[in-house]
């Protein structure tokens, strides 16, 4: 169970592979290049600010995504 604001929802956390981390941090590099700069700036990934960078800095974290149960509605 997560909670965002003062809703509540069931989810299921699945780890993703090494190419999936990759595509999931391209596509938040591609939508937020700023925040991920910063990103880059505030830890010690290995990245130098280009996508390339940011998959292979992704390939080598574990990265979960957070599915919300099927006929779970939030509380």
């Amino acid at each position: 169970m997560i909670q965002f604001g003062n809703r509540r929802y069931a989810v299921t956390a699945r780890f993703l592979s090494p190419d999936q981390s990759a595509d999931a941090m391209a596509r938040y590099e591609s939508r937020h290049p700023w925040l991920a700069q910063i990103l880059g700036a505030v830890t010690p990934l290995p990245t130098n600010g280009n996508e390339e960078s940011f998959r292979e800095a992704a390939r080598s974290l574990p990265f979960v995504r957070l599915e919300v149960r099927e006929g779970h509605h939030p509380r």
